[in-house]
């Protein structure tokens, strides 16, 4: 095996070059979090060159380890921790479980809560990806928009030769490419913010355990009492740019569910119920209209900022256009008819026809 130095993804962001076990130890806890490190017992020699770059709260970091080295993690590390073999390898023993870390073929995933030891073979070169746990629960909460009950549960070995672990490796080694072309696709904010999310989500489904997790929140049940609450939310934000993921959010549960509760306690989806809810705002509103109020302003202020859109729904619930009814507001001598949310309102006509 070669001593070779090889060449380091990241190389215009050099992290650390020390042949002192010391300063690779404090080195070592800024990326692992709480870990110790030592010597390969079978070497008296040291030596850890690592080149690092960030992206959001995600931290990757190339490292070439000619001597090995060994790393006991901590139960009460704060971060999340995925090791991948380059060159060589890695042994690791998690939970009485032994995981042997190969390029394409296996890598190891140290969560905050588990302790754990790992040897780096000598003239190994690995990528470590690093995450403090609470950017890992906040995007678990957005994925699911429900609260995450427990601990993450992930298992040491990750498959990085197909499935979801071998996703992620490729996202990971995109990311490494990306980050060597000063003009590329990380040079742009919103790119670098969807990646980062997409790093975080195949991190939280690169394991069987996280993705039952996931799945287990997003199908939670809505009861009649959340029903409701979401009905309170609409109604006081009727007119407000809202959306049905923004319900979700506000009760808690994933839009899948919230859809499938709407569906079997009203007979609609939330999407429906709020259009309902917005139609019987605007037609109350060109009922009260001053004359100089037009029915563009009356739309826009119902939350439909497309008047066509408004007009062709408003006929499909009242059976009349917006102006036919703000003509019968007492505005414009007309006579107010029946109205409110959860009616099908009959125009008044044939009345003023009396």
């Amino acid at each position: 095996m070669s001593r070779h130095l090889p060449s380091l993804p990241f190389s215009q962001h050099p992290l650390i070059d020390t042949r002192d076990l010391d300063e690779g130890r404090l080195m070592l806890c800024r990326l692992y979090g709480q870990a110790q490190l030592d010597l390969d017992p079978e070497r008296k020699a040291f030596h850890w060159q690592s080149n690092s770059a960030t992206l959001g709260p995600i931290r990757l970091a190339a490292s070439w380890v000619p001597e090995g080295a060994c790393i006991q993690t901590a139960t009460n590390a704060d971060r999340f921790v995925l090791l991948l073999a380059i060159h060589g390898g890695a042994l690791a023993v998690q939970e009485g479980q032994k995981i042997r870390v190969e390029p394409e073929h296996t890598g190891l995933l140290l969560p905050p809560e588990r302790r754990g030891s790992v040897h780096i073979l000598p003239t190994s070169t690995t990528l470590t990806l690093t995450v403090e746990r609470a950017a890992v629960e906040a995007h678990f909460h957005k994925l699911t928009h429900a609260p995450l009950r427990a601990p993450l549960r992930c298992q040491g070995r990750v498959d990085v030769a197909e499935g979801p672990g071998a996703g992620l490796a490729r996202l990971i080694q995109f990311f490494a490419q990306e980050m060597e072309r000063p003009e590329g696709l990380l040079a742009t904010a919103l790119l670098r913010a969807s990646l980062t999310d997409a790093l975080l989500t195949a991190l939280l489904t690169c394991t069987k355990p996280t993705q039952d997790q996931i799945f287990a929140a997003s199908a939670r049940p809505v009861t009649p009492g959340l029903v409701r609450r979401a009905q309170a939310y609409i109604e006081a934000h009727v007119g407000d740019p809202i959306t049905v993921t923004d319900i979700a959010q506000e009760i808690g549960v994933s839009v899948r569910a919230l859809q499938a509760s709407f569906a079997k306690y009203l007979g609609v989806s939330p999407h429906q119920h709020l259009t309902q809810w917005r139609l019987d705002l605007a037609r109350r509103q060109l009922l009260d209209a001053e004359p100089n109020t037009s029915v563009a302003q009356i739309a826009a202020g119902a939350g439909f900022p497309h008047p066509s859109q408004f007009a062709a729904a408003y006929r499909r619930r009242f059976d009349e256009t917006p102006v036919q009814t703000r003509r019968l507001g007492p505005g414009h001598g007309g006579r107010v008819s029946a109205q409110g949310p959860g009616y099908r309102v009959r125009h008044c006509r044939d009345s003023q026809k009396a």
